[in-house]
């Protein structure tokens, strides 16, 4: 009887030979399932992690925004006061149209009484 691999001598040896091959490829098979399934494990963590940081930096985000509106509200209202307080300076500084003709008639009659 000639055999299938040369190196066995007999039947049994090469079934012996055969179902031990059989028992390494099963253990290789669920080692590669149990590793798959431990980097599928970790690569879930790994997305929920991600996806709990995301939403912390999108609340972050939202935060600094809504302040930034905040800052820019007290900005527009701060300038608005002070174009209201420089223009009360202003008109008060001004004289009146009445006051300006009053000064007027005064420097009219001074000057008429001089020539």
């Amino acid at each position: 009887m000639e055999s299938a691999a040369p190196w066995l001598s007999d039947r049994e040896e090469y079934d012996r030979h055969i179902q031990q091959m059989e028992m390494q490829l099963k253990f290789y098979q669920t080692q590669s399932c149990n590793a798959g399934l431990r980097v599928s494990a970790q690569e879930a963590d790994r997305v929920g992690e991600l996806q709990g940081r995301c939403a912390s930096l999108e609340e972050e985000k939202f935060e600094a925004l809504s302040r930034l509106r905040s800052t820019i509200q007290l900005a527009e209202e701060a300038s608005l006061q002070r174009e209201q307080v420089t223009l009360q300076i202003n008109t008060q500084h001004e004289p009146s149209a009445g006051a300006v003709l009053y000064v007027s008639k005064i420097i009219w009659l001074c000057y008429s009484r001089l020539s």
